[in-house]
């Protein structure tokens, strides 16, 4: 015996609008079909229910119409469930037909929809995704380096390609809102491109400040997954490509919600772009307090060691200053030397009262073990001379980078 179910149908059982949300049940809408129909559509379901499972099964069905179904009980079982909704079908009348159409189209329409806003949001995240892996590998040893990532940002942006599927739009329609979706990856790059030139107009010129001492410089562009060695990059005033956005034109029977869609992508452009600029903290007055700070300390003859993160509009800036004064260092070095002539004076001494005493072994061997000591210690501090010799070398140089000219 099959599982019995109870069905009881209403008008929202086969109700369908983007605007509610429902989704048509087509066997819902069968039976709701097979229960409401009339006494003469009845006779043509019951005849062809007859030729098509047999007298018996014909019996046993007309029976429970009798019994059951005409009297408001909707309780039949799975077989006969399954019956009822193969053969009602080609027995729909005009009016149910017309019914059943109308939903189909609405549900196309809404099918239609979810595409247009599904397919431009697939493609520009997709875009925006990969940006990133293509350049973190790149090392990036001059401005125009950067310039030819834009370019080549600018012509992934052109061929760019649609991601579907798409059952519902046509080859217009999907044109349409590939469209879109460039106007918006343009509109997007146009302002990381902006972001980008106007953190290098404000840490550029701060680049050639240090007189002495070792200064390294990061910036990492979190657009690109890029870091730029600063110290080690030519600078020369950054370069912009102009992009040219064509206008939009949109005709299909889906341009209210995608005209919606883009006024809305271009607001969220706008706010993320004046949230860059509220949270930066790159900017020519943090920047000239950082080095104010420095040439502070470095006036004060003592060693200095400074590390600051400057957030940008998009991305970071990385400063390190190391310095130790020549003076300080030259300092050190004449007081190793001091300490080896001091020490070997001590030492020549030393050995001179044993020739002349004549020691016997055992303070012959505790002399043999001050020389030990008086190498090891010469060691040490002639390593230390050359130590400090090498930072007099390296601090005692210029390191910076190229600055645009007139800065």
């Amino acid at each position: 015996m099959g599982y019995s179910f109870t069905f009881k149908f209403s008008e929202n059982d086969i109700d369908f609008s983007p605007q509610t949300g429902y989704f048509f049940n087509y066997n819902k809408f069968l039976l709701n079909e097979f229960f409401n129909s009339t006494d003469e559509e009845m006779i043509t379901i019951m005849r062809t229910y007859e030729r098509e499972f047999g007298n018996s099964a014909f019996k046993y069905v007309l029976k429970t119409y009798y019994w059951g179904w005409r009297h408001g009980d909707r309780t039949l079982s799975n077989v006969q469930k399954d019956r009822i909704l193969s053969i009602m079908p080609a027995l729909l009348n005009e009016k149910a037909k017309q019914t059943l159409n109308t939903i189909k189209e609405e549900a196309k329409y809404r099918l239609g929809i979810e595409e247009v806003i599904d397919g431009i949001n697939r493609t520009v995240e997709s875009y925006f995704r990969h940006q990133g892996k293509f350049y973190s590998k790149d090392e990036i040893r001059t401005i125009e380096d950067i310039y030819h990532i834009f370019l080549k940002e600018i012509q992934r942006a052109k061929s760019l390609d649609l991601l579907g599927p798409f059952y519902v739009l046509d080859n217009n329609e999907t044109a349409e809102i590939n469209q879109i979706s460039k106007y918006i990856v343009f509109t997007k790059l146009k302002k990381q491109f902006d972001q980008i030139e106007k953190d290098f107009k404000t840490f550029s010129p701060y680049m050639k400040f240090v007189k002495r001492g070792i200064f390294s410089a990061e910036y990492n562009i979190t657009y690109f997954n890029i870091r730029i060695d600063l110290t080690k990059t030519v600078f020369q005033e950054i370069k912009v490509p102009e992009i040219l956005v064509d206008e939009i034109v949109v005709n299909s029977r889906f341009k209210k919600f995608s005209d919606k869609y883009l006024a809305n992508e271009l607001v969220s452009i706008n706010t993320d772009a004046n949230k860059a600029i509220l949270y930066a903290f790159l900017n020519a007055h943090e920047l000239k307090i950082f080095l104010d700070q420095y040439e502070e300390l470095s006036n004060l003859e003592r060693e200095v060691n400074m590390k600051s993160s400057f957030k940008g509009e998009a991305g970071n800036l990385n400063i390190q200053i190391q310095m130790k004064p020549i003076k300080m260092l030259k300092t050190s070095i004449a007081k190793s030397i001091s300490k080896i002539a001091i020490y070997t004076s001590i030492a020549t001494m030393l050995i001179l009262v044993v020739i002349r005493i004549k020691l016997g072994p055992l303070l012959l061997l505790s002399g043999a073990g001050i020389v030990v000591f008086y190498f090891n210690f010469i060691s040490e501090e002639i390593k230390l001379v050359k130590h400090y010799k090498t930072e007099i070398k390296k601090y005692g140089q210029q390191q910076s980078t190229t600055c645009p000219p007139g800065q």
